[in-house]
């Protein structure tokens, strides 16, 4: 319903990787991702049915990640998509984070002013946001 009324695309790719942050994704755009790490507690396994590695890092909405997988990076080349709910709080943390753990940035602050170019309502509370630092 979320996505029917609003004009935001259901995901953003990062620029220059193949990384992409977004919404719940249906059936179909899950099947775009090698990789779908999902974020969300609050709906089933978007990676269910799906042909591609899914991970699940169940987090509630609007807190500080209570799980950052500690061995996990990005390439450029992996088609992949870190998503929750809307893809604003819960993945932009995680994606930052993520890029500059996989040197695709320098900062996580960096990682975030990337995902924001790309998807302007990725707006991470201030709980989250203390993660970065």
């Amino acid at each position: 319903m979320q996505r029917a009324l609003t004009s935001e695309k259901a995901c953003n790719e990062i620029p220059g990787t193949h990384i992409s942050i977004g919404c719940y994704p249906d059936r179909a755009l899950a099947r775009e991702f090698d990789l779908i790490i999902d974020l969300t507690c609050e709906f089933p396994a978007s990676g269910a049915g799906a042909p591609q590695r899914y991970l699940c890092f169940p987090n509630l909405d609007g807190v500080a990640l209570s799980e950052i997988p500690a061995d996990l990076t990005l390439t450029r080349e992996q088609k992949v998509l870190i998503h929750c709910a809307q893809g604003h709080g819960r993945s932009a943390i995680l994606l930052a984070l993520l890029l500059a753990r996989s040197g695709l940035t320098a900062t996580p602050g960096q990682g975030l002013e990337q995902i924001q170019a790309v998807r302007p309502l990725a707006r991470p509370k201030r709980s989250q946001r203390q993660q970065l630092r």
